[in-house]
């Protein structure tokens, strides 16, 4: 780190640590504190505390004002800005932890649909598959302990334990309710792998510490195996640690390549390059969508202009710069901006995302799955919501005929609503009722988990074979 950076650094945290001095006030029993300070702006801020300390009918305490106002200084440029945050020390653990692809678990994701808990995905090999579980299934209980109404931290906190542990997961399926004893064990999902047609597949889901030396052994695997053409998969690969890029880089590229380069505030560009000798030689294509972001496009980019390898697929996000973080005594941290990425041929991607060499649009029931949805409130015809586009796309993509996307619940969308609920058994349901909704979103998530509907790796195998 450069000398200027280090004071900028320091500048700010010495900002905040002052502030955070506000509420250690032994030798001040009135709380003023002194707004002796050639900062105008800091000064201001020492006034409005002094005031709301003093005189505020609701003030709730020192922790709390300070822990408001640091998470404001980080909405203060939101627009061009949104990764800088607060984080406090109550959520730590949770926001770590979802950094981390080492796991004790069942091997299942889930999202909360209609106040309950429904699997999404469940990870080859994990205690959860081989138990049974499968996508669609409701969590209904843990050690008979419901977890309807529940958050998905406090889901996964009934759920999760040491390893070795048995849970009784008691779920439902079609209607049918079923429970089953799963013993948890550490699990990794940051890679998964296999070999398809004499082709090799390693799906890259997030960039963790362990996440290098699973892809060296896949790697590895796919030589033993004497694969020549290897596909990897960094869709829906939303980063992580970059300090795991240039390990990773070394598995792929000769020493003294550039991996990426980094800018910082004062505008000095700084590049990392490969060291290892290390290097397994294939026949390499990569797959990206709309989701691949931040370290996974530092990859991308790092593969495909140091090797020219072809990228299949959609445009990538477009997180072209990295975050540090701040830790306070209390645990809390401050995460903030410190700069921007390059690619090793010096592009930026910030806001622009990485365009494939290859577009392969996504078919319908993979874009719906990417969309947002919410399940509220009962949607009734001849309505207009602007969630229900969300329904008629998914019904579109799901083979019902629906004349329109706008929102508006038109006959043609009630018809395709009704079909839709006479093949489930739904017809008592009025209109599009939260419980129909909820099974057109399972319906999704089904359909989207199985592999003749990834379009985009069908045509990349068959190009390959």
């Amino acid at each position: 780190m450069n000398k200027k950076k280090k004071l900028i650094i320091i500048g700010i945290i010495l900002f905040i640590l002052y502030s955070i001095g506000l509420y250690k006030l032994a030798s001040n029993p009135t709380g003023i504190i002194s707004t002796k300070t050639n900062d105008p702006y800091l000064a201001r801020f020492i006034e409005n505390y002094n005031t709301l300390k003093n005189d505020w009918y609701y003030f709730q305490g020192d922790e709390k004002v300070i822990e408001a106002a640091t998470e404001a200084m980080t909405l203060s440029n939101e627009k061009n800005d949104v990764y800088t945050e607060y984080i406090p020390a109550s959520e730590t653990k949770e926001y770590f932890d979802a950094l981390e692809s080492e796991y004790v678990g069942v091997g299942v994701q889930f999202a909360i649909i209609n106040n309950k808990p429904m699997i999404t995905h469940v990870y080859e090999g994990s205690p959860g598959a081989k138990a049974g579980l499968q996508t669609g299934d409701y969590l209904l209980k843990c050690d008979g302990k419901s977890l309807e109404g529940l958050t998905t931290t406090e889901v996964q906190n009934k759920i999760v334990g040491k390893a070795g542990i048995t849970r009784k997961i008691e779920y439902q399926r079609n209607n049918q309710t079923k429970t089953v004893s799963i013993v948890l064990k550490k699990m990794d999902a940051s890679v998964q792998y296999h070999i398809s047609d004499g082709i090799g597949y390693i799906k890259i889901n997030d960039f963790t510490a362990t996440m290098p030396d699973n892809v060296k052994k896949a790697l590895q695997y796919m030589e033993d195996k004497k694969v020549k053409k290897v596909i990897l998969d960094l869709r829906d690969n939303a980063g992580g640690y970059l300090d795991s890029l240039q390990e990773l880089a070394d598995l792929f590229l000769p020493p003294n390549k550039i991996v990426l380069q980094t800018k910082d505030k004062s505008g000095k560009v700084v590049s990392y390059k490969t060291t290892d000798n290390v290097e397994y030689k294939f026949d390499y294509t990569i797959l990206t969508n709309g989701n691949t972001a931040s370290a996974a496009e530092a990859f991308v980019a790092c593969l495909h202009e140091n090797l020219n390898i072809p990228i299949y697929g959609q445009k990538t996000f477009g997180k072209g710069i990295m975050q540090s973080f701040f830790e306070y005594k209390d645990g809390s941290y401050l995460k903030y901006t410190s700069a921007e990425w390059l690619t090793p041929k010096g592009n930026a991607i910030n806001k622009k995302g990485i365009e494939p060499t290859h577009k392969i649009d996504a078919n319908a029931i993979n874009k719906v799955a990417n969309m947002s949805y919410q399940i509220d409130k009962d949607i009734k015809y001849d309505s207009v919501d602007m969630n229900l586009k969300f329904y008629q796309n998914a019904l579109n993509a799901l083979g019902y005929k629906v004349d329109r996307t706008d929102g508006y619940y038109s006959k043609a969308t009630a018809t395709a609503v009704n079909e839709f609920k006479e093949k489930y058994n739904l017809t008592s349901e009025a209109d599009l009722s939260k419980k129909v909704q909820s099974e057109i979103v399972r319906q999704i998530y089904l359909a989207k988990d199985k592999a003749s509907n990834d379009n985009v790796l069908k045509e990349v195998m068959s190009i390959l074979k």
